[in-house]
């Protein structure tokens, strides 16, 4: 049982850094999807490509709302293609920064906090 205690509180003290630096990392992609992103939102969502899907227009209207979307998106895995597929097929070279997004943070980023849990862990046994 010590053991087990131990090892949850080093993981514990691991993912709340994790958790700080993907909210840091989420607060910078936020930013950069106002600038970017927001403005081709709002021409897709003028010609009504955005029909059955309420907050789509709003998605990246603004820093709270861009991170909403990505936690939902990319943390939660909950409908990706539904904000990104219309913007990247109207502007195609937003598809380098959707990548960006979805590799630093669902592959890279996870995958670092995930070893550092472990790591945490084996380290805690005797």
């Amino acid at each position: 049982l010590w053991i087990i205690m131990s090892s949850l509180a080093k993981a514990l003290k691991v993912m709340f850094w994790g958790i700080l630096l993907i909210n840091i990392w989420l607060i910078i992609l936020s930013i950069l999807a106002v600038q970017l992103i927001h403005p081709i939102n709002l021409e897709i969502a003028a010609e009504g490509g955005y029909d059955g899907c309420g907050r789509c227009p709003r998605a990246f209207s603004s820093v709270e709302n861009s991170m909403l979307t990505f936690t939902q998106t990319l943390l939660a895995g909950d409908s990706w293609g539904q904000y990104a597929v219309p913007v990247i097929e109207r502007a195609p070279l937003t598809y380098l920064y959707f990548m960006l997004v979805l590799t630093t943070v669902c592959v890279s980023i996870i995958n670092l906090i995930l070893a550092a849990i472990v790591e945490a862990a084996q380290s805690s046994r005797p």
